[in-house]
């Protein structure tokens, strides 16, 4: 079997939408002939962490979990004081060391523990190739010194643009810090792209930008998943005639989140009085309260942040879902992150995008989507009711061939094939 040096900050017990895709991927390589170990961080102060999902890793899965460089730093100056003071100056010092890490980005610090560690990795044992999912932009770089230092090929996995997204224009210049990420991380970025023997993109929008931007020749396509072991293990809920149960699993800010599906809600109620007897809506992720200040709190339950585990049975016990896509140019280059959930649980989806977006023009053909622009709240809330007196409507779901374009098995066996084009094209260099 051959072996994977796998760098992802971003892996349980850290709660992000990136550690799911790396979550994914370790757990199907080893069906494909290849083994990875898991470089990540130990202890992050930057994140939150949701201790459940170490279940979802694969056992057999090795994982080397190293400090951030500021923490070991930190902790090797307090321990010239007493005992009894060391924590208090550890975390007092640690924060502040920190901050003088900044490039390529606020997790830099990870870089110097990161890579000595996987230096000795590389020393002890012999892998074939070393994979980068970003961001954080800190373990691209860390794949490429390891590059420069053992020659080994790397694979670098964007999941989310860098500087060649339009949202980099937005980036100030107000500081130092600020100056030196606008002048430095492009001269860098070209560097590690040039240097890499294969792109992973999530999404055609990024594929573009990747190639007009620096002319590489392999650049991949490689979506994020569902894991189609999650909804296998789930018994199947059975069939309720009332009320029709739509859910929402994900966050709440300005652009994003089920507002448009509450004001339709708030129009129903005042129009036809008995809907809530007829329509629930789930929603999770956010704290409760919502609701109530739309005056619908009867007809909606917000059961605040849950589990990963929990979010997926609540989704496959829904007769509907609500996805919304976010404003701005997250519409244009990304999909969100429960889509996949969606479709994994075979279930009919609401979407409410701009027309143009990724995900609308993916699912234009689609019959189990029922879409709706931001501003169609009435059309919406029309809707809401004729499904509530039609059950009928919501007999729809992905077809599988549809829903095998997202199956992380599947997805995780091209990855592989890209893997062995990389040492093959290496070796014959």
């Amino acid at each position: 079997m051959k072996k994977v040096l796998f760098l992802a900050y971003l892996f349980p017990p850290i709660l992000n939408s990136g550690t799911y895709r790396s979550i994914k991927f370790t757990k199907y390589l080893p069906k494909y002939n290849w083994k990875p170990t898991v470089v990540t961080v130990k202890d992050p102060p930057d994140r939150p962490l949701e201790y459940n999902l170490l279940n979802l890793i694969s056992p057999d899965t090795n994982i080397v979990r190293m400090p951030l460089f500021s923490k070991i730093l930190a902790d090797n100056i307090a321990k010239i004081f007493p005992k009894d003071h060391r924590k208090k100056i550890s975390d007092a010092l640690e924060w502040r060391i920190r901050s003088l890490f900044f490039f390529p980005d606020q997790h830099a610090s990870w870089l110097h523990s990161a890579f000595h560690r996987s230096c000795l990795l590389l020393k002890e044992n012999h892998y074939d190739l070393i994979f980068a999912t970003g961001y954080p932009w800190t373990s691209f770089w860390i794949a490429y010194k390891l590059y420069k230092k053992f020659k080994i090929p790397y694979v670098l996995d964007y999941r989310d643009p860098w500087t060649g997204s339009p949202l980099w224009s937005g980036i100030s210049q107000k500081n130092l810090k600020e100056f030196i990420k606008r002048k430095f991380s492009p001269l860098l970025e070209r560097k590690l792209v040039l240097n890499a023997k294969a792109i992973i993109v999530t999404t055609s929008t990024f594929a573009d930008v990747i190639k007009r931007q620096f002319n590489h020749h392999n650049v991949f396509v490689i979506t994020n998943g569902f894991d189609p072991d999650l909804y296998d293990n789930i018994s199947k809920s059975k069939l309720n005639l009332q009320p029709i149960k739509i859910v929402y699993t994900g966050i709440w800010k300005k652009g994003y989140g089920p507002e448009s599906l509450y004001q339709a809600l708030s129009i129903l109620k005042q129009k036809y009085p008995d809907i809530a007897s007829k329509v629930k809506f789930i929603c999770a992720g956010f704290p409760p309260g919502p609701a109530k200040n739309h005056n619908i709190a009867e007809m909606v339950e917000e059961i605040g942040p849950i589990s990963y585990d929990k979010a997926i049975k609540l989704i496959s016990s829904a007769d509907i879902l609500f996805m919304p896509v976010a404003s701005g140019r997250f519409a244009y280059e990304c999909i969100p992150g429960k889509f996949f959930d969606y479709i994994g649980a075979k279930k009919p989806v609401i979407l409410v995008a701009p027309r143009d977006s990724l995900l609308w023009k993916m699912l234009s053909d689609k019959d189990f989507v029922f879409k709706f622009l931001p501003k169609q709240v009435n059309e919406l809330a029309a809707f809401i009711k004729k499904i509530s007196e039609n059950r009928k409507m919501l007999a729809r779901a992905p077809e599988e061939q549809f829903r095998n374009l997202f199956n992380v098995s599947i997805l995780t066996k091209k990855l592989a094939k890209i893997f062995d084009d990389c040492i093959k094209n290496h070796a014959q260099k």
